[in-house]
């Protein structure tokens, strides 16, 4: 048995011990945990009822602003939420709906996240790994019958002779006691230390070369065959002695093909392999060519000038520029490849209306009957907030201006400039053979040296890691000093929303950073705590005398708390983070008056506190617009 079911049984035996020593707490049905029928009938969606607390909700002044009605439909979501578990969405199948039908239901009413895991989770219910995990539990559950729902052991991948000898560059074998799936080969696949000579004789092992890989199964949850993962894994030759061995190239018009998982391996590659000729790059495409010749079509489209996967979870996307350099250097146009249509069925509609109408039933009993008349106000405001702010949004055509015109325009558009920078800089180390999940097992295991012996050979990928890698674990810092890996100047757009860096402010100043420095744009640790929305860290960095800032063509940390609080609606710590900044006393100028105007509109309550508190904030409407551009 592999090493991660041993460690499952020692898990489940220690909370086992907690179990029968403390006793398990019974709990009756609430929302955080309902018992839902399992047929969908609109009796059954009756399940809480109005209490006195929801009534006198009810009975409360609702005003339809920004922050009322994000409040109401996270209520309503809460309970729509639960409507989509398991055993009622398999009642739909007895009800005579198709997979096709509820997918396309899933998609509509929740999201295309939930819909790609429910379909992914079907197809792959029967697969070896999911049904040796069945029978494990149904083992232990026929002589432990108390177990607690939550408890079980699974069968993890790989066995651990192949894992061992991967590890410790040894043989591959497998003990006679220990019996080789899909999953396991899979996983050999995956290992860029193999060759496709070592791997084949485990292939032929299998008693099914087309055996689905299990749900549990970790680099691309959507793969579902051995042909997947060595066109993702950029082993085109094994691709296709896998076919020549009979591995069928999979379809599925809502979670993807094979051929899709081939253009993933493509976009892989590094950047410079991609711009001159590379013979696994020409046999990858060389791949894809075959599968397009056998009928293969992508569920992939063109958007915003990238070439990108539409529904295998952002499989691969391959930026503006480069469709470019295939097509010069391999003759392989991106702007060719056939495209799947889009998944259809004939009853989706059908199941669409009937779940509204169970939903609807469940949200006036839970949330309250006045719901709907609520949500009517609420779109009433947001159409009402649309017709009078309308900004146009920027995006790739950032790079196109100067800071200073974009600082004139909206000074927002300078920071979003600034991440496409530095998503364009961090790109090649990206793309490049970097071993990212090894460096961060080494990282995380806190052997500094080697960490940092993997990362010396990739440089392209330091600035990125760097800051990732401190942002995380702090104590690498040191360990970065020492190789001399640390940047010259850091950059604060690759830890623009880290929270956990900028709540652990404390530990990271102990490891020697200071934070009174500044980044390449000249911007110091304000910026990272007001765009994390992290007023704790805020006041620390005001305590310890971190200064304002208010730079040229670059927002300062008061128009950025106003600009998350009125264009991205980011009402929470809103009054304490721009109390704080306001104690700076800086400069107001127009920009700021401007997203207060913009939160006048959105959430006038809240406006009306902060100027009530710092009046030079109040807005007059007659001589001050509207923002007329931003960016997200």
């Amino acid at each position: 048995m592999a090493r991660a079911l041993y460690l499952s049984v020692f898990i489940f035996a220690s909370l086992l011990i907690l179990y029968l020593v403390f006793g398990l707490p019974h709990e009756p049905a609430s929302e955080s945990n309902p018992e839902t029928p399992a047929k969908s009938s609109p009796a059954s969606t009756r399940s809480s009822k109005n209490t006195p607390e929801v009534q006198q909700e009810a009975a409360a002044v609702f005003v339809a602003d920004h922050k009322q009605c994000t409040e109401l439909q996270s209520r309503i979501d809460g309970v729509t939420r639960k409507y989509f578990d398991d055993e009622r969405l398999s009642s739909f199948l007895d009800d005579g709906f198709s997979v096709d039908d509820i997918t396309l239901a899933i998609d509509a009413l929740r999201n295309p996240n939930f819909a790609r895991e429910w379909r992914n989770n079907y197809r792959k219910k029967d697969s070896q790994l999911d049904t040796l995990n069945e029978q494990l539990n149904k083992a232990l559950r026929a002589k432990m019958p108390d177990l607690p729902s939550g408890m079980g052991v699974f069968r993890g991948v790989p066995v651990d002779r192949l894992e061992e000898a991967v590890k410790n560059d040894k043989p591959l074998e497998i003990s006679s006691e220990e019996t080789l799936i899909v999953d396991d080969v899979a996983w050999l696949i995956q290992q860029p230390n193999l060759s496709d000579a070592t791997i084949k004789p485990f292939v032929l092992q299998l008693e099914d070369i087309n055996a689905r890989l299990g749900r549990s199964y970790v680099i691309d949850k959507q793969a579902i065959s051995l042909l997947d993962v060595a066109a993702f894994n950029r082993r085109p030759a094994l691709a296709q002695w896998l076919i020549a061995q009979g591995a069928t190239p999979a379809s599925d018009a809502y979670l993807g093909t094979t051929l899709d998982y081939v253009l993933a391996g493509l976009s892989r590659f590094p950047q410079e392999a991609l711009q001159e000729q590379n013979n696994t790059v020409a046999a990858q495409i060389a791949l894809a060519n075959d599968l397009i010749e056998q009928g293969q079509r992508s569920v992939s489209e063109f958007q915003n000038d990238s070439f990108k996967s539409r529904f295998s979870a952002n499989l691969f996307i391959f930026w503006e520029g480069v469709d470019e350099a295939l097509e010069l250097n391999y003759g392989f146009d991106l702007k060719t490849v056939p495209i799947m249509p889009p998944l259809t069925s004939s009853r989706s509609s059908e199941l669409i209306t009937q779940i509204q109408s169970h939903q609807e039933a469940m949200i006036a009993d839970q949330v309250g009957e006045e719901t709907a008349e609520r949500r009517s106000r609420c779109r009433s405001f947001k159409k009402q907030v649309a017709e009078a702010w309308s900004p146009k949004w920027l995006s790739s055509e950032l790079v196109d201006y100067r800071d200073d015109e974009l600082y004139e325009m909206a000074p927002e558009l300078v920071m979003c400039k600034r991440e496409k920078v530095m998503f364009t800089e961090a790109r090649p180390g990206r793309r490049s053979d970097f071993d990212e999940g090894r460096y961060y097992r080494v990282l995380s295991d806190g052997e500094w040296q080697l960490a940092m012996s993997i990362l010396d050979d990739f440089p392209e990928a330091v600035p990125r890691v760097f800051h990732e890698s401190v942002a995380y674990i702090p104590e690498s810092y040191a360990a970065f000093a020492g190789a001399g890996l640390v940047p010259d100047a850091w950059n604060f757009s690759y830890l623009e929303d880290n929270d956990r860096f900028v709540n652990n402010l404390q530990k990271i100043e102990e490891t020697g950073v200071g934070l009174y420095m500044t980044d390449i744009y000249g911007r110091n640790f304000l910026f990272l705590a007001v765009n994390a929305g992290a007023p704790e860290a805020l006041q620390y960095l005001e305590q310890v005398g971190v200064p304002y800032y208010q730079l040229p063509n670059t927002p300062d940390p008061l128009y950025l708390a106003l600009y998350h609080v009125a264009t991205r609606d980011r009402a929470k710590d809103a009054k304490a983070i721009i109390n704080i900044l306001m104690a700076y006393s800086p400069a107001i100028s127009g920009a700021h008056l401007a997203q207060m105007r913009v939160m006048k509109l959105k959430a006038p309550s809240l406006y009306q506190d902060i100027v009530d508190e710092h009046p030079q904030l109040t807005v007059d409407d007659s001589n001050v617009a509207y923002p007329a551009y931003t960016c997200f």
